[in-house]
């Protein structure tokens, strides 16, 4: 019953090391079904369904414990809340075996477990600027990465004071880890932006590439460190790493990923319209829009219908859109439309794939299955995430929650947090206690 897989050496190596999925699955392989229950036990409140299957299956045959047909049914029925097919048939198969006695045990501890969860889902949080760059300045492509023909991208969140200075920078996701991040953060320390009179927080992505990112290329890098097969196994820092690599082929795309549980997968193909040459559609000025939306629009650039929209202001996305023509735009599918802060909006088509194509999923599946990195960066644009890793005593995120919570003029617990990273020598937090 419980799901065996081959461990071996990996390949990917993170600089930060902690307890996870992988952790728990080679105790299991050894044996210690004390360390394995404790891992496993340690993923529940991140709604981790695999991890409640596995301590089931470890109830229900007694590994390291006596056989608890209850214990089974309560964590099979937890796993199978989450989605878990298989949990949900073996707790059908156990109900038949037990008495109404033992249901309400079950059902009393399938209470607790639901309590313990801290992750839901949910829509990550857009963060809104009023940042207008007035000089930018290109990153140096490092000479090391250059010549043994790596690429690349860099996540990177600032501090800019009340004058467009920006006064602190990090890397809050890279991939991989460890080659531009120094390149992109020294270029960002050289951006100016246009005074607002307050300090403000801003993020951006740079990309690295020695030219156009080829299919071919990307996917014998795949098949060289076999990412698939590992993240599939099992193993975070192979989930996080794909996450991070589908990423930068989303980015270089132009295009946003949307899910078709029906589209087919190949893990030893990338798909095509990762790679296709597109029109690059220039931002418009479309009066009266603002926010987001998802619109179907004909051949002839007429938009035929609105699929979704949020936070219009003064009219409504039907008065705005619908039946009208987007500049320029002459091929017929979906689009999404994001205003700017310049006022105008990005016109952005929409691709339907395999969610195992998406890295929204890998680093959600990464995360759940304790890789910090991944964590880290979902905690940078969802509250949960950040107040779990905050419960964790995370310096980084810390250091950054607090930077928000005393620019909104929260000082008592922003000052308390970075007091916290201060005293894990997180280097950033010393910076912006005197910048702050």
């Amino acid at each position: 019953m419980f799901r065996k897989i081959l461990l071996t050496a990996l390949v990917l190596q993170h600089s930060v090391a902690c307890a996870d999925f992988l952790t728990a699955l080679q105790a299991y392989e050894k044996k210690d079904y004390a360390t394995a229950q404790f891992e496993f036990s340690a993923l529940l409140p991140l709604a981790n369904e695999q991890a409640a299957f596995n301590l089931a299956a470890m109830a229900f045959n007694g590994e390291g414990q006596a056989v608890d047909k209850i214990k089974a049914l309560a964590y099979f029925e937890f796993a199978a809340s989450f989605g878990h097919q298989q949990a949900l048939e073996q707790a059908l198969q156990i109900k038949q075996k037990l008495t109404t006695a033992d249901f309400t045990k079950a059902s009393e501890l399938l209470a607790q477990l639901t309590k313990s969860v801290v992750i839901h889902d949910s829509q990550p949080e857009i963060e809104k600027s009023e940042l207008e760059a007035i000089k930018r300045v290109a990153p140096e492509y490092p000479s090391t990465a250059a010549s043994r023909g790596l690429f690349g991208y860099v996540t990177i969140r600032y501090v800019v004071n009340e004058k467009g200075n920006v006064i602190a920078v990090d890397a809050l996701d890279s991939f991989p880890e460890h080659v531009f991040e120094r390149s992109a953060m020294n270029a960002v320390k050289k951006w100016q932006y246009k005074p607002t009179g307050k300090k403000q927080l801003g993020t951006v992505k740079m990309t690295y590439s020695m030219g156009t990112l080829d299919k071919r290329s990307m996917e014998r890098w795949l098949d060289q460190y076999q990412v698939w097969p590992y993240a599939v196994a099992g193993s975070p820092q192979h989930q996080e790493a794909l996450g991070s690599f589908l990423h930068l082929m989303h980015n270089n795309a132009g295009i946003n990923l949307e899910v078709d549980e029906n589209a087919s997968f190949d893990p030893k193909k990338l798909p095509s319209e990762l790679f296709k040459k597109r029109t690059y559609h220039r931002p418009q000025e479309i009066e009266h829009f603002s926010g987001f939306a998802q619109v179907t629009v004909n051949k002839d650039g007429i938009v035929t219908k609105i699929l979704q929209a949020k936070d219009q202001k003064s009219h409504s996305a039907d008065e705005i859109l619908l039946n009208k023509p987007l500049a320029n735009i002459r091929k017929a599918g979906t689009y999404n439309l994001v205003s700017q802060t310049d006022n105008k909006v990005s016109i952005i088509p929409v691709v339907r794939v395999n969610p195992l194509y998406r890295y929204q999923y890998w680093w959600t599946t990464a995360a759940k299955n304790g890789d910090l990195r991944a964590q880290r960066f979902l905690a940078s644009m969802d509250k949960q995430w950040e107040n779990y890793l905050l419960d964790k005593n995370d310096p980084q995120t810390q250091t950054w929650a607090a930077a928000r919570m005393l620019l909104e003029g929260d000082n008592v617990l922003g000052k308390a947090l970075l007091a916290k990273a201060q005293q894990q020598n997180y280097p950033l937090a010393q910076e912006l206690k005197d910048s702050l």
